[in-house]
């Protein structure tokens, strides 16, 4: 997805080194949004809903370390950040 301009303008902050080094440009930025099922309402604030928050957050950056490498290969910048 094309993020909205005001998303893009936080998107150009959190990967400033990026742009800044040439690696890509405010303009060519994409998102792909990631959604995950969970067992627990992950909005209480339990012992248990934080061991959930720590396994989908764990298979994210699994996930995102695999895409990155995979578009990376292909000769594209790819990066990721904490979605919390």
């Amino acid at each position: 997805h094309l993020p909205a301009r005001l998303m893009r303008r936080d998107l150009s902050c959190i990967f400033r080194s990026a742009i800044d080094n040439g690696l890509v440009s405010p303009e060519a930025i994409v998102i792909l949004p990631t959604i995950q099922h969970t067992v627990l309402d992950i909005l209480a604030v339990t012992s248990e809903t934080a061991k959930e928050k720590d396994d989908c957050l764990e298979r994210f950056v699994a996930f995102a370390q695999r895409f990155c490498s995979e578009v990376s290969a292909r000769g594209f910048w790819a990066d990721f950040c904490d979605p919390c």
